[in-house]
């Protein structure tokens, strides 16, 4: 979801009336070079399920349990029991470093350099749905998903001491904590239906709903030349987003193969809102205060077509295997993504015992934004790799048909890239945004859970 940060001209004008030129210079940069929150926005593949986890998503034509209407809703047509998939919502770490992400180097006196050094917690993606066989009349099934559940907080201070290194003999201290959370929330109904033996069709049908929240808080004190200044800023910003997408697919078995086909259409838009305030205050001179608080309709989320095609084989309650490619096209206007991208998953299972399987994938993640680098959150240009490793322990109620499962799964993704960074110079006042090479690793755990009968 793209967010809008940029210094406020109300406060460059109030330091222009009121303090010497030198104060403006070191004031401007130093909100220029200011870190924004921002988090890798790539195109996140999910792995919804427990057992599509542990495949590392690929399960377009091996879906066979009740998560098969967020891959391929075709696969419930295949269905003959009910299910019920629970996922659980277990926190993932997220790491991403850029040296000299932040260069100020002026020609007289002392520079200095500072890194980016990023840290995020967010929840692995959750899913409740569940599944009912109608037998010839095909499956029906409803599912709540929450692909992305976000919160990021990180912060940037500059103390005197360091601010001297940077800026030269001044005393300057500067202070930024930013605060970022998103959540998705996809849910409705799936059908599915063989039309033969071997072939079926699905559908999906999801209502989304999305919520972003961004907090800022921004302080700032320099001297400089006898003049001194400080500022402060506090801005919120609330995204809430609704919006209807669709799922088809179809699927086909011929003894152990599978072949799966699906397709996500593109976003569409029910109500955007933007709500934002922004509280902007200094004692410059006697001081000045602003305060504005606004709300807007915005178009700027939505995803456009994510075309899936899987090729699977299953030996029963021995192992299994799948590999499928996505493609995804983003909408003409206001997409996450910026570029086609291709993406391929692989993923195995095999049978260690009668109530224990073990399971491995891999995944990619290419970056969407190549070759438009812009700032803020787009400003990440990086290709992610990842892994899944999961057990998974089934069998069933004594006394009972009714089958339970539970998982525990690890998922490790890396990957290198780079970021916009910023270059700056206060004695000719010269600026520029070079890239810089960023390193990115994540880890998270999931938990899951299916009862079948």
């Amino acid at each position: 979801m793209k967010r809008e940060y940029c210094p406020c001209l109300s406060i460059r004008r109030a330091i222009l009336r009121n303090v010497h030129t030198s104060l403006l210079v070191l004031f401007s940069i130093v909100l220029a070079a200011a870190p924004a929150t921002a988090q890798v926005v790539n195109l996140n593949p999910v792995t919804i399920g427990d057992r599509a986890f542990g495949l590392g998503g690929a399960f377009t034509a091996l879906a066979s349990d009740a998560t098969a209407g967020w891959y391929n809703p075709a696969g419930l047509g295949f269905l003959d029991r009910t299910y019920i998939n629970a996922t659980g919502n277990v926190y993932s770490y997220e790491h991403s470093r850029a040296e000299n992400f932040i260069v100020i180097e002026p020609t007289t006196g002392t520079g200095g350099s500072a890194n980016l050094d990023e840290k995020q917690i967010q929840a692995t993606p959750s899913t409740f749905s569940l599944a009912k066989s109608l037998g010839n009349r095909g499956t029906v099934g409803f599912g709540v998903y929450v692909p992305r559940d976000i919160n990021v907080e990180d912060s940037f201070a500059v103390g005197a001491n360091y601010a001297s290194q940077l800026l030269g003999p001044t005393h300057q201290d500067f202070y930024e904590r930013d605060s970022f959370s998103e959540r998705n929330i996809y849910l409705g109904p799936s059908y599915g239906v063989r039309l033969n033996e071997s072939i079926s069709v699905g559908t999906s049908a999801f209502i989304l709903y999305s919520t972003t929240d961004l907090d800022s808080l921004m302080n700032l004190t320099l001297t400089a030349t006898g003049a001194t200044g400080s500022e402060s800023r506090i801005s919120k910003e609330k995204v809430t987003f609704w919006g209807t997408r669709f799922l088809l697919g179809t699927k086909a078995e011929f003894g152990g193969l599978h072949l799966g086909l699906s397709a996500f259409t593109p976003t569409i838009r029910i109500s955007e809102k933007t709500d934002s305030s922004l509280i902007n205050s200094g004692i410059i001179s006697g001081g000045s205060q602003s305060v504005s608080i606004g709300s807007r309709n915005t178009t700027n989320t939505g995803r456009g077509w994510e075309l899936a095609a899987g090729l699977g084989w299953e030996e029963k309650n021995s192992w299994a295997t799948e590999l499928d490619v996505t493609y995804y096209i983003p909408e003409f206007r206001h997409d996450i993504a910026a570029r086609n991208v291709a993406n391929v998953k692989v993923g195995g299972e095999y049978s260690l015992t009668d109530e224990y399987r073990l399971r491995a994938g891999f995944f990619t993640d290419f970056s969407p934004w190549r070759g438009t680098l812009e700032s803020d959150d787009r400003s990440y240009d990086i290709d992610i790799y990842g892994f899944t490793l999961q057990l998974e322990n089934h069998d069933y109620f004594p006394n009972s048909k009714i089958m339970r499962s539970f998982s525990v799964g690890v998922r490790y993704a890396f990957g290198n890239g780079n970021v916009l960074g910023t270059f700056s110079n206060p004695t000719t006042n010269g600026f520029s945004t070079p890239r810089r090479d960023l390193s990115y690793e994540s880890i998270a755990i999931m938990l899951g859970g299916t009862l079948s009968y």
